[in-house]
C-alpha cells in the first residue's frame, strides 16, 4: 500500500513540473504598441492650383503637392506661400480650416487630401468723362496679369481730346490697361469739333468777324 501511494505521489509531482514548463510566454507591450501604430497610420496629401506653394510644418521644402503619414488623432499644418497679388480662393479637405498662414488639420482619422485653389487678385477700374461722349465699358473688374481695352466714343460734332489713366496705353480711341496692382480710374475728355469758316467778297466791301 505504501509503495502504491509513493508511486502515485511521484506521478503527481512529475505532472506538475511538466505543466510549468509548457506555460505561454507573455506578449510584450512594446510589440503590441508597434502593431497598433502600423495599423493606425494615415496618409494626408495636398495639391495647389494657381500661383503658390506649400509644405507640411517641419518640412520647409516648398512644393505644389505633397503627402505624409500621420498617426491617428495627430494634428498637422500646411504652410502656404502665396504669390504677390494673389489670394487663397478655397481650401477644402480632411475636415481642416484656413488660417492666416495656411491650413490646419486638428484630428487625422483617415486617409484624406486637401485641395487648395489660389487666384489672382481682382482690381476695379472705373471711368470718368468730361464733355459729350461715352467710355465703354464704364467700369471693369480686372484680374492681376490680365488686360482690358476701353473705347472712348465722342458724340456727333465732338472729338476726343484726351484719354488716359491706370498706366494704360492709348491707340487712337482705345486705351489698353494691363498689370494693375490696385483700383484706378481712366478719364476721357471730349470737346466740340471746331470748323473753320472762310469768307470772300465780290465788289466794293468787306466782311468783318
Amino acid at each position: 500500500m505504501k509503495i502504491l501511494l509513493s508511486a502515485l505521489l511521484f506521478s503527481y509531482l512529475l505532472a506538475g513540473c511538466d505543466n510549468q514548463g509548457s506555460s505561454t510566454t507573455p506578449t510584450r507591450s512594446g510589440d503590441t504598441d508597434s502593431k497598433l501604430d502600423n495599423q493606425n497610420l494615415f496618409v494626408v496629401g495636398f495639391s495647389i492650383e494657381g500661383e503658390g506653394s506649400g509644405y507640411f510644418s517641419g518640412n520647409k521644402t516648398l512644393t505644389k503637392s505633397d503627402s505624409a503619414q500621420f498617426k491617428e488623432s495627430d494634428s498637422t499644418h500646411i504652410e502656404l506661400v502665396v504669390s504677390e497679388h494673389h489670394y487663397i480662393e478655397s481650401a477644402t479637405g480632411c475636415d481642416g480650416s484656413l488660417t492666416k498662414d495656411g491650413y490646419t488639420i486638428s484630428n487625422v482619422i483617415k486617409d484624406c487630401h486637401v485641395d487648395i485653389n489660389i487666384k489672382p487678385s481682382v482690381f476695379t477700374i472705373t471711368s470718368d468723362k468730361t464733355g459729350q461722349g461715352t467710355i465703354s465699358p464704364t467700369s471693369f473688374d480686372l484680374a492681376y496679369g490680365d488686360s482690358k481695352t476701353f473705347t472712348a466714343s465722342p458724340n456727333e460734332h465732338h472729338s476726343l481730346a484726351s484719354f488716359s489713366g491706370c498706366d494704360g496705353t492709348r491707340n487712337g480711341d482705345k486705351l489698353v490697361v494691363s498689370a494693375i496692382t490696385n483700383t484706378c480710374e481712366i478719364k476721357a475728355e471730349f470737346k466740340p469739333t471746331l470748323y473753320k469758316i472762310t469768307s470772300s467778297t465780290t465788289g466794293e466791301g468787306a466782311i468783318s468777324q
